[in-house]
């Protein structure tokens, strides 16, 4: 039997006929199976660690996070989340609108307690009451008062329409 005696390139191998013979019908490309309980730890373990690697960076994460809360839509009466464009804002909006109005309600709600008085009388003198008044009209002036902090106090219309003819 003749031998290979040629210098072959890198990988490559020198068969004899009878080594060939059982090789032709091999594909170029073998698929091999590998059984799941093999691959899957495996795959677990570079996930995890792909993980980590994204969390190391903490103080980044954070920021996108945070950022992320902020700039969500949400409604603008009630601040809750929603994907409609119709009556939304950003949650930063929103947050910082509430906080103003509570603000400015604190502070009216103040300037009312320290200052009823003064306008009780202002508002008896604007309906021509003088200093004496109906019980009824001391109903109306410590609602219009309390109407100045809680409009949804004022629970009743007053209609005042005029007479020319008189």
């Amino acid at each position: 039997m003749p031998t290979c005696s040629m210098i072959l390139a890198e990988g490559v191998t020198c068969m004899n006929p009878l080594q060939r013979k059982g090789r032709e019908n091999m594909p170029d490309n073998p698929t091999f199976q590998i059984p799941k309980d093999i691959i899957e730890p495996i795959i677990t373990a570079h996930v995890s660690a792909a993980v980590l690697a994204a969390f190391a960076d903490k103080s980044k994460l954070m920021e996108v996070a945070v950022a992320k809360v902020l700039n969500n839509k949400v409604e603008k009466d009630s601040g809750k989340t929603t994907t409609s464009d119709y009556n939304s804002t950003t949650y930063i909006q929103w947050l910082m609108e509430s906080v103003v109005k509570k603000a400015v309600a604190t502070a009216v709600e103040e300037q009312v307690g320290v200052h009823q008085e003064e306008l009780k009388k202002a508002i008896a003198s604007e309906l021509g009451l003088g200093k004496k008044y109906t019980p009824l009209a001391k109903q109306l002036i410590n609602g219009m008062c309390s109407a100045m902090v809680h409009p949804d106090l004022l629970r009743y219309r007053i209609k005042v329409e005029f007479d020319d003819k008189k």
